[in-house]
């Protein structure tokens, strides 16, 4: 397994909200952040392929495609992989080339490691790192007139599980300079809604998605029910507590989890009676969740703008929706506040979530759209 080293280095404008995960910071103060000092480049026309080391053995692999129409300080673009399984699936090159082209960004996509391979809380740690690298040896580009440095504005995106880490990074690294706007498909961000019991109650259908070509053969295949997302989270979460950290469910930077730790029948019930699924599925939906004031007033994490698109079919719709809506009523409460002193003008932020026919997946087109809302909102203040 990948060890992560041994120190935690913060930069100064990183503001991590301990309130919510002290289990995680505490795990992070006794680990390092490793860089690579000297990555390993393999440029080949306008793309160039990195590895970044994390800690003594370990590293992340980095496809960057540079912008197409080179300017002085052009986006940057984190693209994160789905991480779900999947056969045949659409090609990493032509998602990440026409996000390039239409958004005229530096697209990173970040193949972080199969998370059921390297479990939770590995693959924030990775994504944490492959962020960082990209802020120092990216973001800032000095101008040949004053010899003044621009620092490029970031977006980060992602489908399934790699939406959840999207989300993360998006909404732990918004600071000025720092992420500006996240796209987000299907994203898995509260790990708590799903329960065994739902999923028996699902009707019988097609538990995947697939995708076909024009001569009709497979082009992709994708995991969708509420029974493999469970499988999903048993392979890549050891224990409960895990998935109940905001750092791997960010929605729970908003509000309270929707389901009790541990995820257990209620209590008061008799070790030998047979629980009823009618009560139980009602008591979980029924749980009172309490809204959490995030961002933290003291921190200086503003939140960005953001894009969600879910499929009416996915099982994922309502915590799309969810997420939208929480960081929206949260810039309206908390953040227009900061910026009522004399002298600070009020950002400007879009909140998008967008109900697409079917299961909502990524395909070239909707690439193409992603990719001209981010050359739009990371052009702007």
């Amino acid at each position: 397994m990948l060890k992560i080293a041994n120190n935690v280095r913060f930069h100064g404008r990183r503001t991590w909200p301990s309130q919510f995960s002290a289990r995680w910071l505490t795990a992070c103060l006794s680990q390092c952040r490793h860089y690579s000092t000297h990555p390993i480049p393999n440029q080949s026309d306008d793309v160039t392929n990195v590895k970044v080391k994390i800690g003594n053995t370990g590293h992340v692999s980095l496809i960057i495609r540079h912008a197409p129409r080179p300017e002085t300080a052009n986006p940057i673009i984190l693209y994160l992989k789905r991480g779900l399984p999947s056969a045949y699936g659409s090609s990493v090159a032509e998602n990440v080339f026409n996000l390039a082209t239409s958004a005229n960004s530096t697209v990173v996509y970040v193949d972080y490691e199969d998370p059921k391979a390297l479990p939770y809380p590995i693959p924030i740690h990775t994504v944490v790192r492959a962020y960082d690298w990209v802020q120092q040896n990216l973001a800032g580009s000095r101008s040949k007139t004053n010899d003044r440095t621009t620092t490029s504005r970031i977006g980060v995106c992602g489908e399934l599980v790699g939406g959840s880490l999207a989300a993360m990074l998006a909404l732990t690294e918004c600071h000025t300079p720092g992420i500006s706007a996240a796209a987000l498909g299907n994203p898995i961000v509260d790990w708590t809604a799903l329960h065994p019991l739902v999923a028996s109650k699902e009707p019988e259908a097609t538990p995947c998605v697939k995708r076909t070509n024009q001569d009709g053969d497979i082009q992709e295949k994708v995991v969708m029910s509420m029974e493999s997302l469970l499988t999903l989270r048993g392979n890549y979460f050891s224990k409960p507590e895990k998935y109940h950290d905001p750092f791997a469910s960010p929605l729970l930077f908003f509000r309270t989890p929707s389901s009790e730790l541990p995820l257990e029948y209620a209590p008061s019930q008799s070790s030998d009676s047979e629980p009823n699924p009618e009560v139980v599925v009602s008591d979980f939906f029924k749980k009172r969740r309490s809204l959490r004031k995030y961002p933290p007033t003291y921190s200086d994490l503003i939140i960005p703008n953001i894009r969600v698109n879910v499929g009416k079919q996915s099982v994922l719709r309502d915590q799309g929706f969810e997420l939208v809506d929480l960081m929206r009523r949260s810039f309206g409460r908390w953040e227009v506040d900061r910026f009522t002193l004399p002298g600070k003008d009020i950002p400007q932020r879009r909140f998008e979530a967008l109900d697409w026919e079917g299961w909502g997946l990524w395909n070239d087109k909707e690439i193409v759209e992603i990719g001209n809302w981010f050359g739009d909102v990371l052009q702007k203040p």
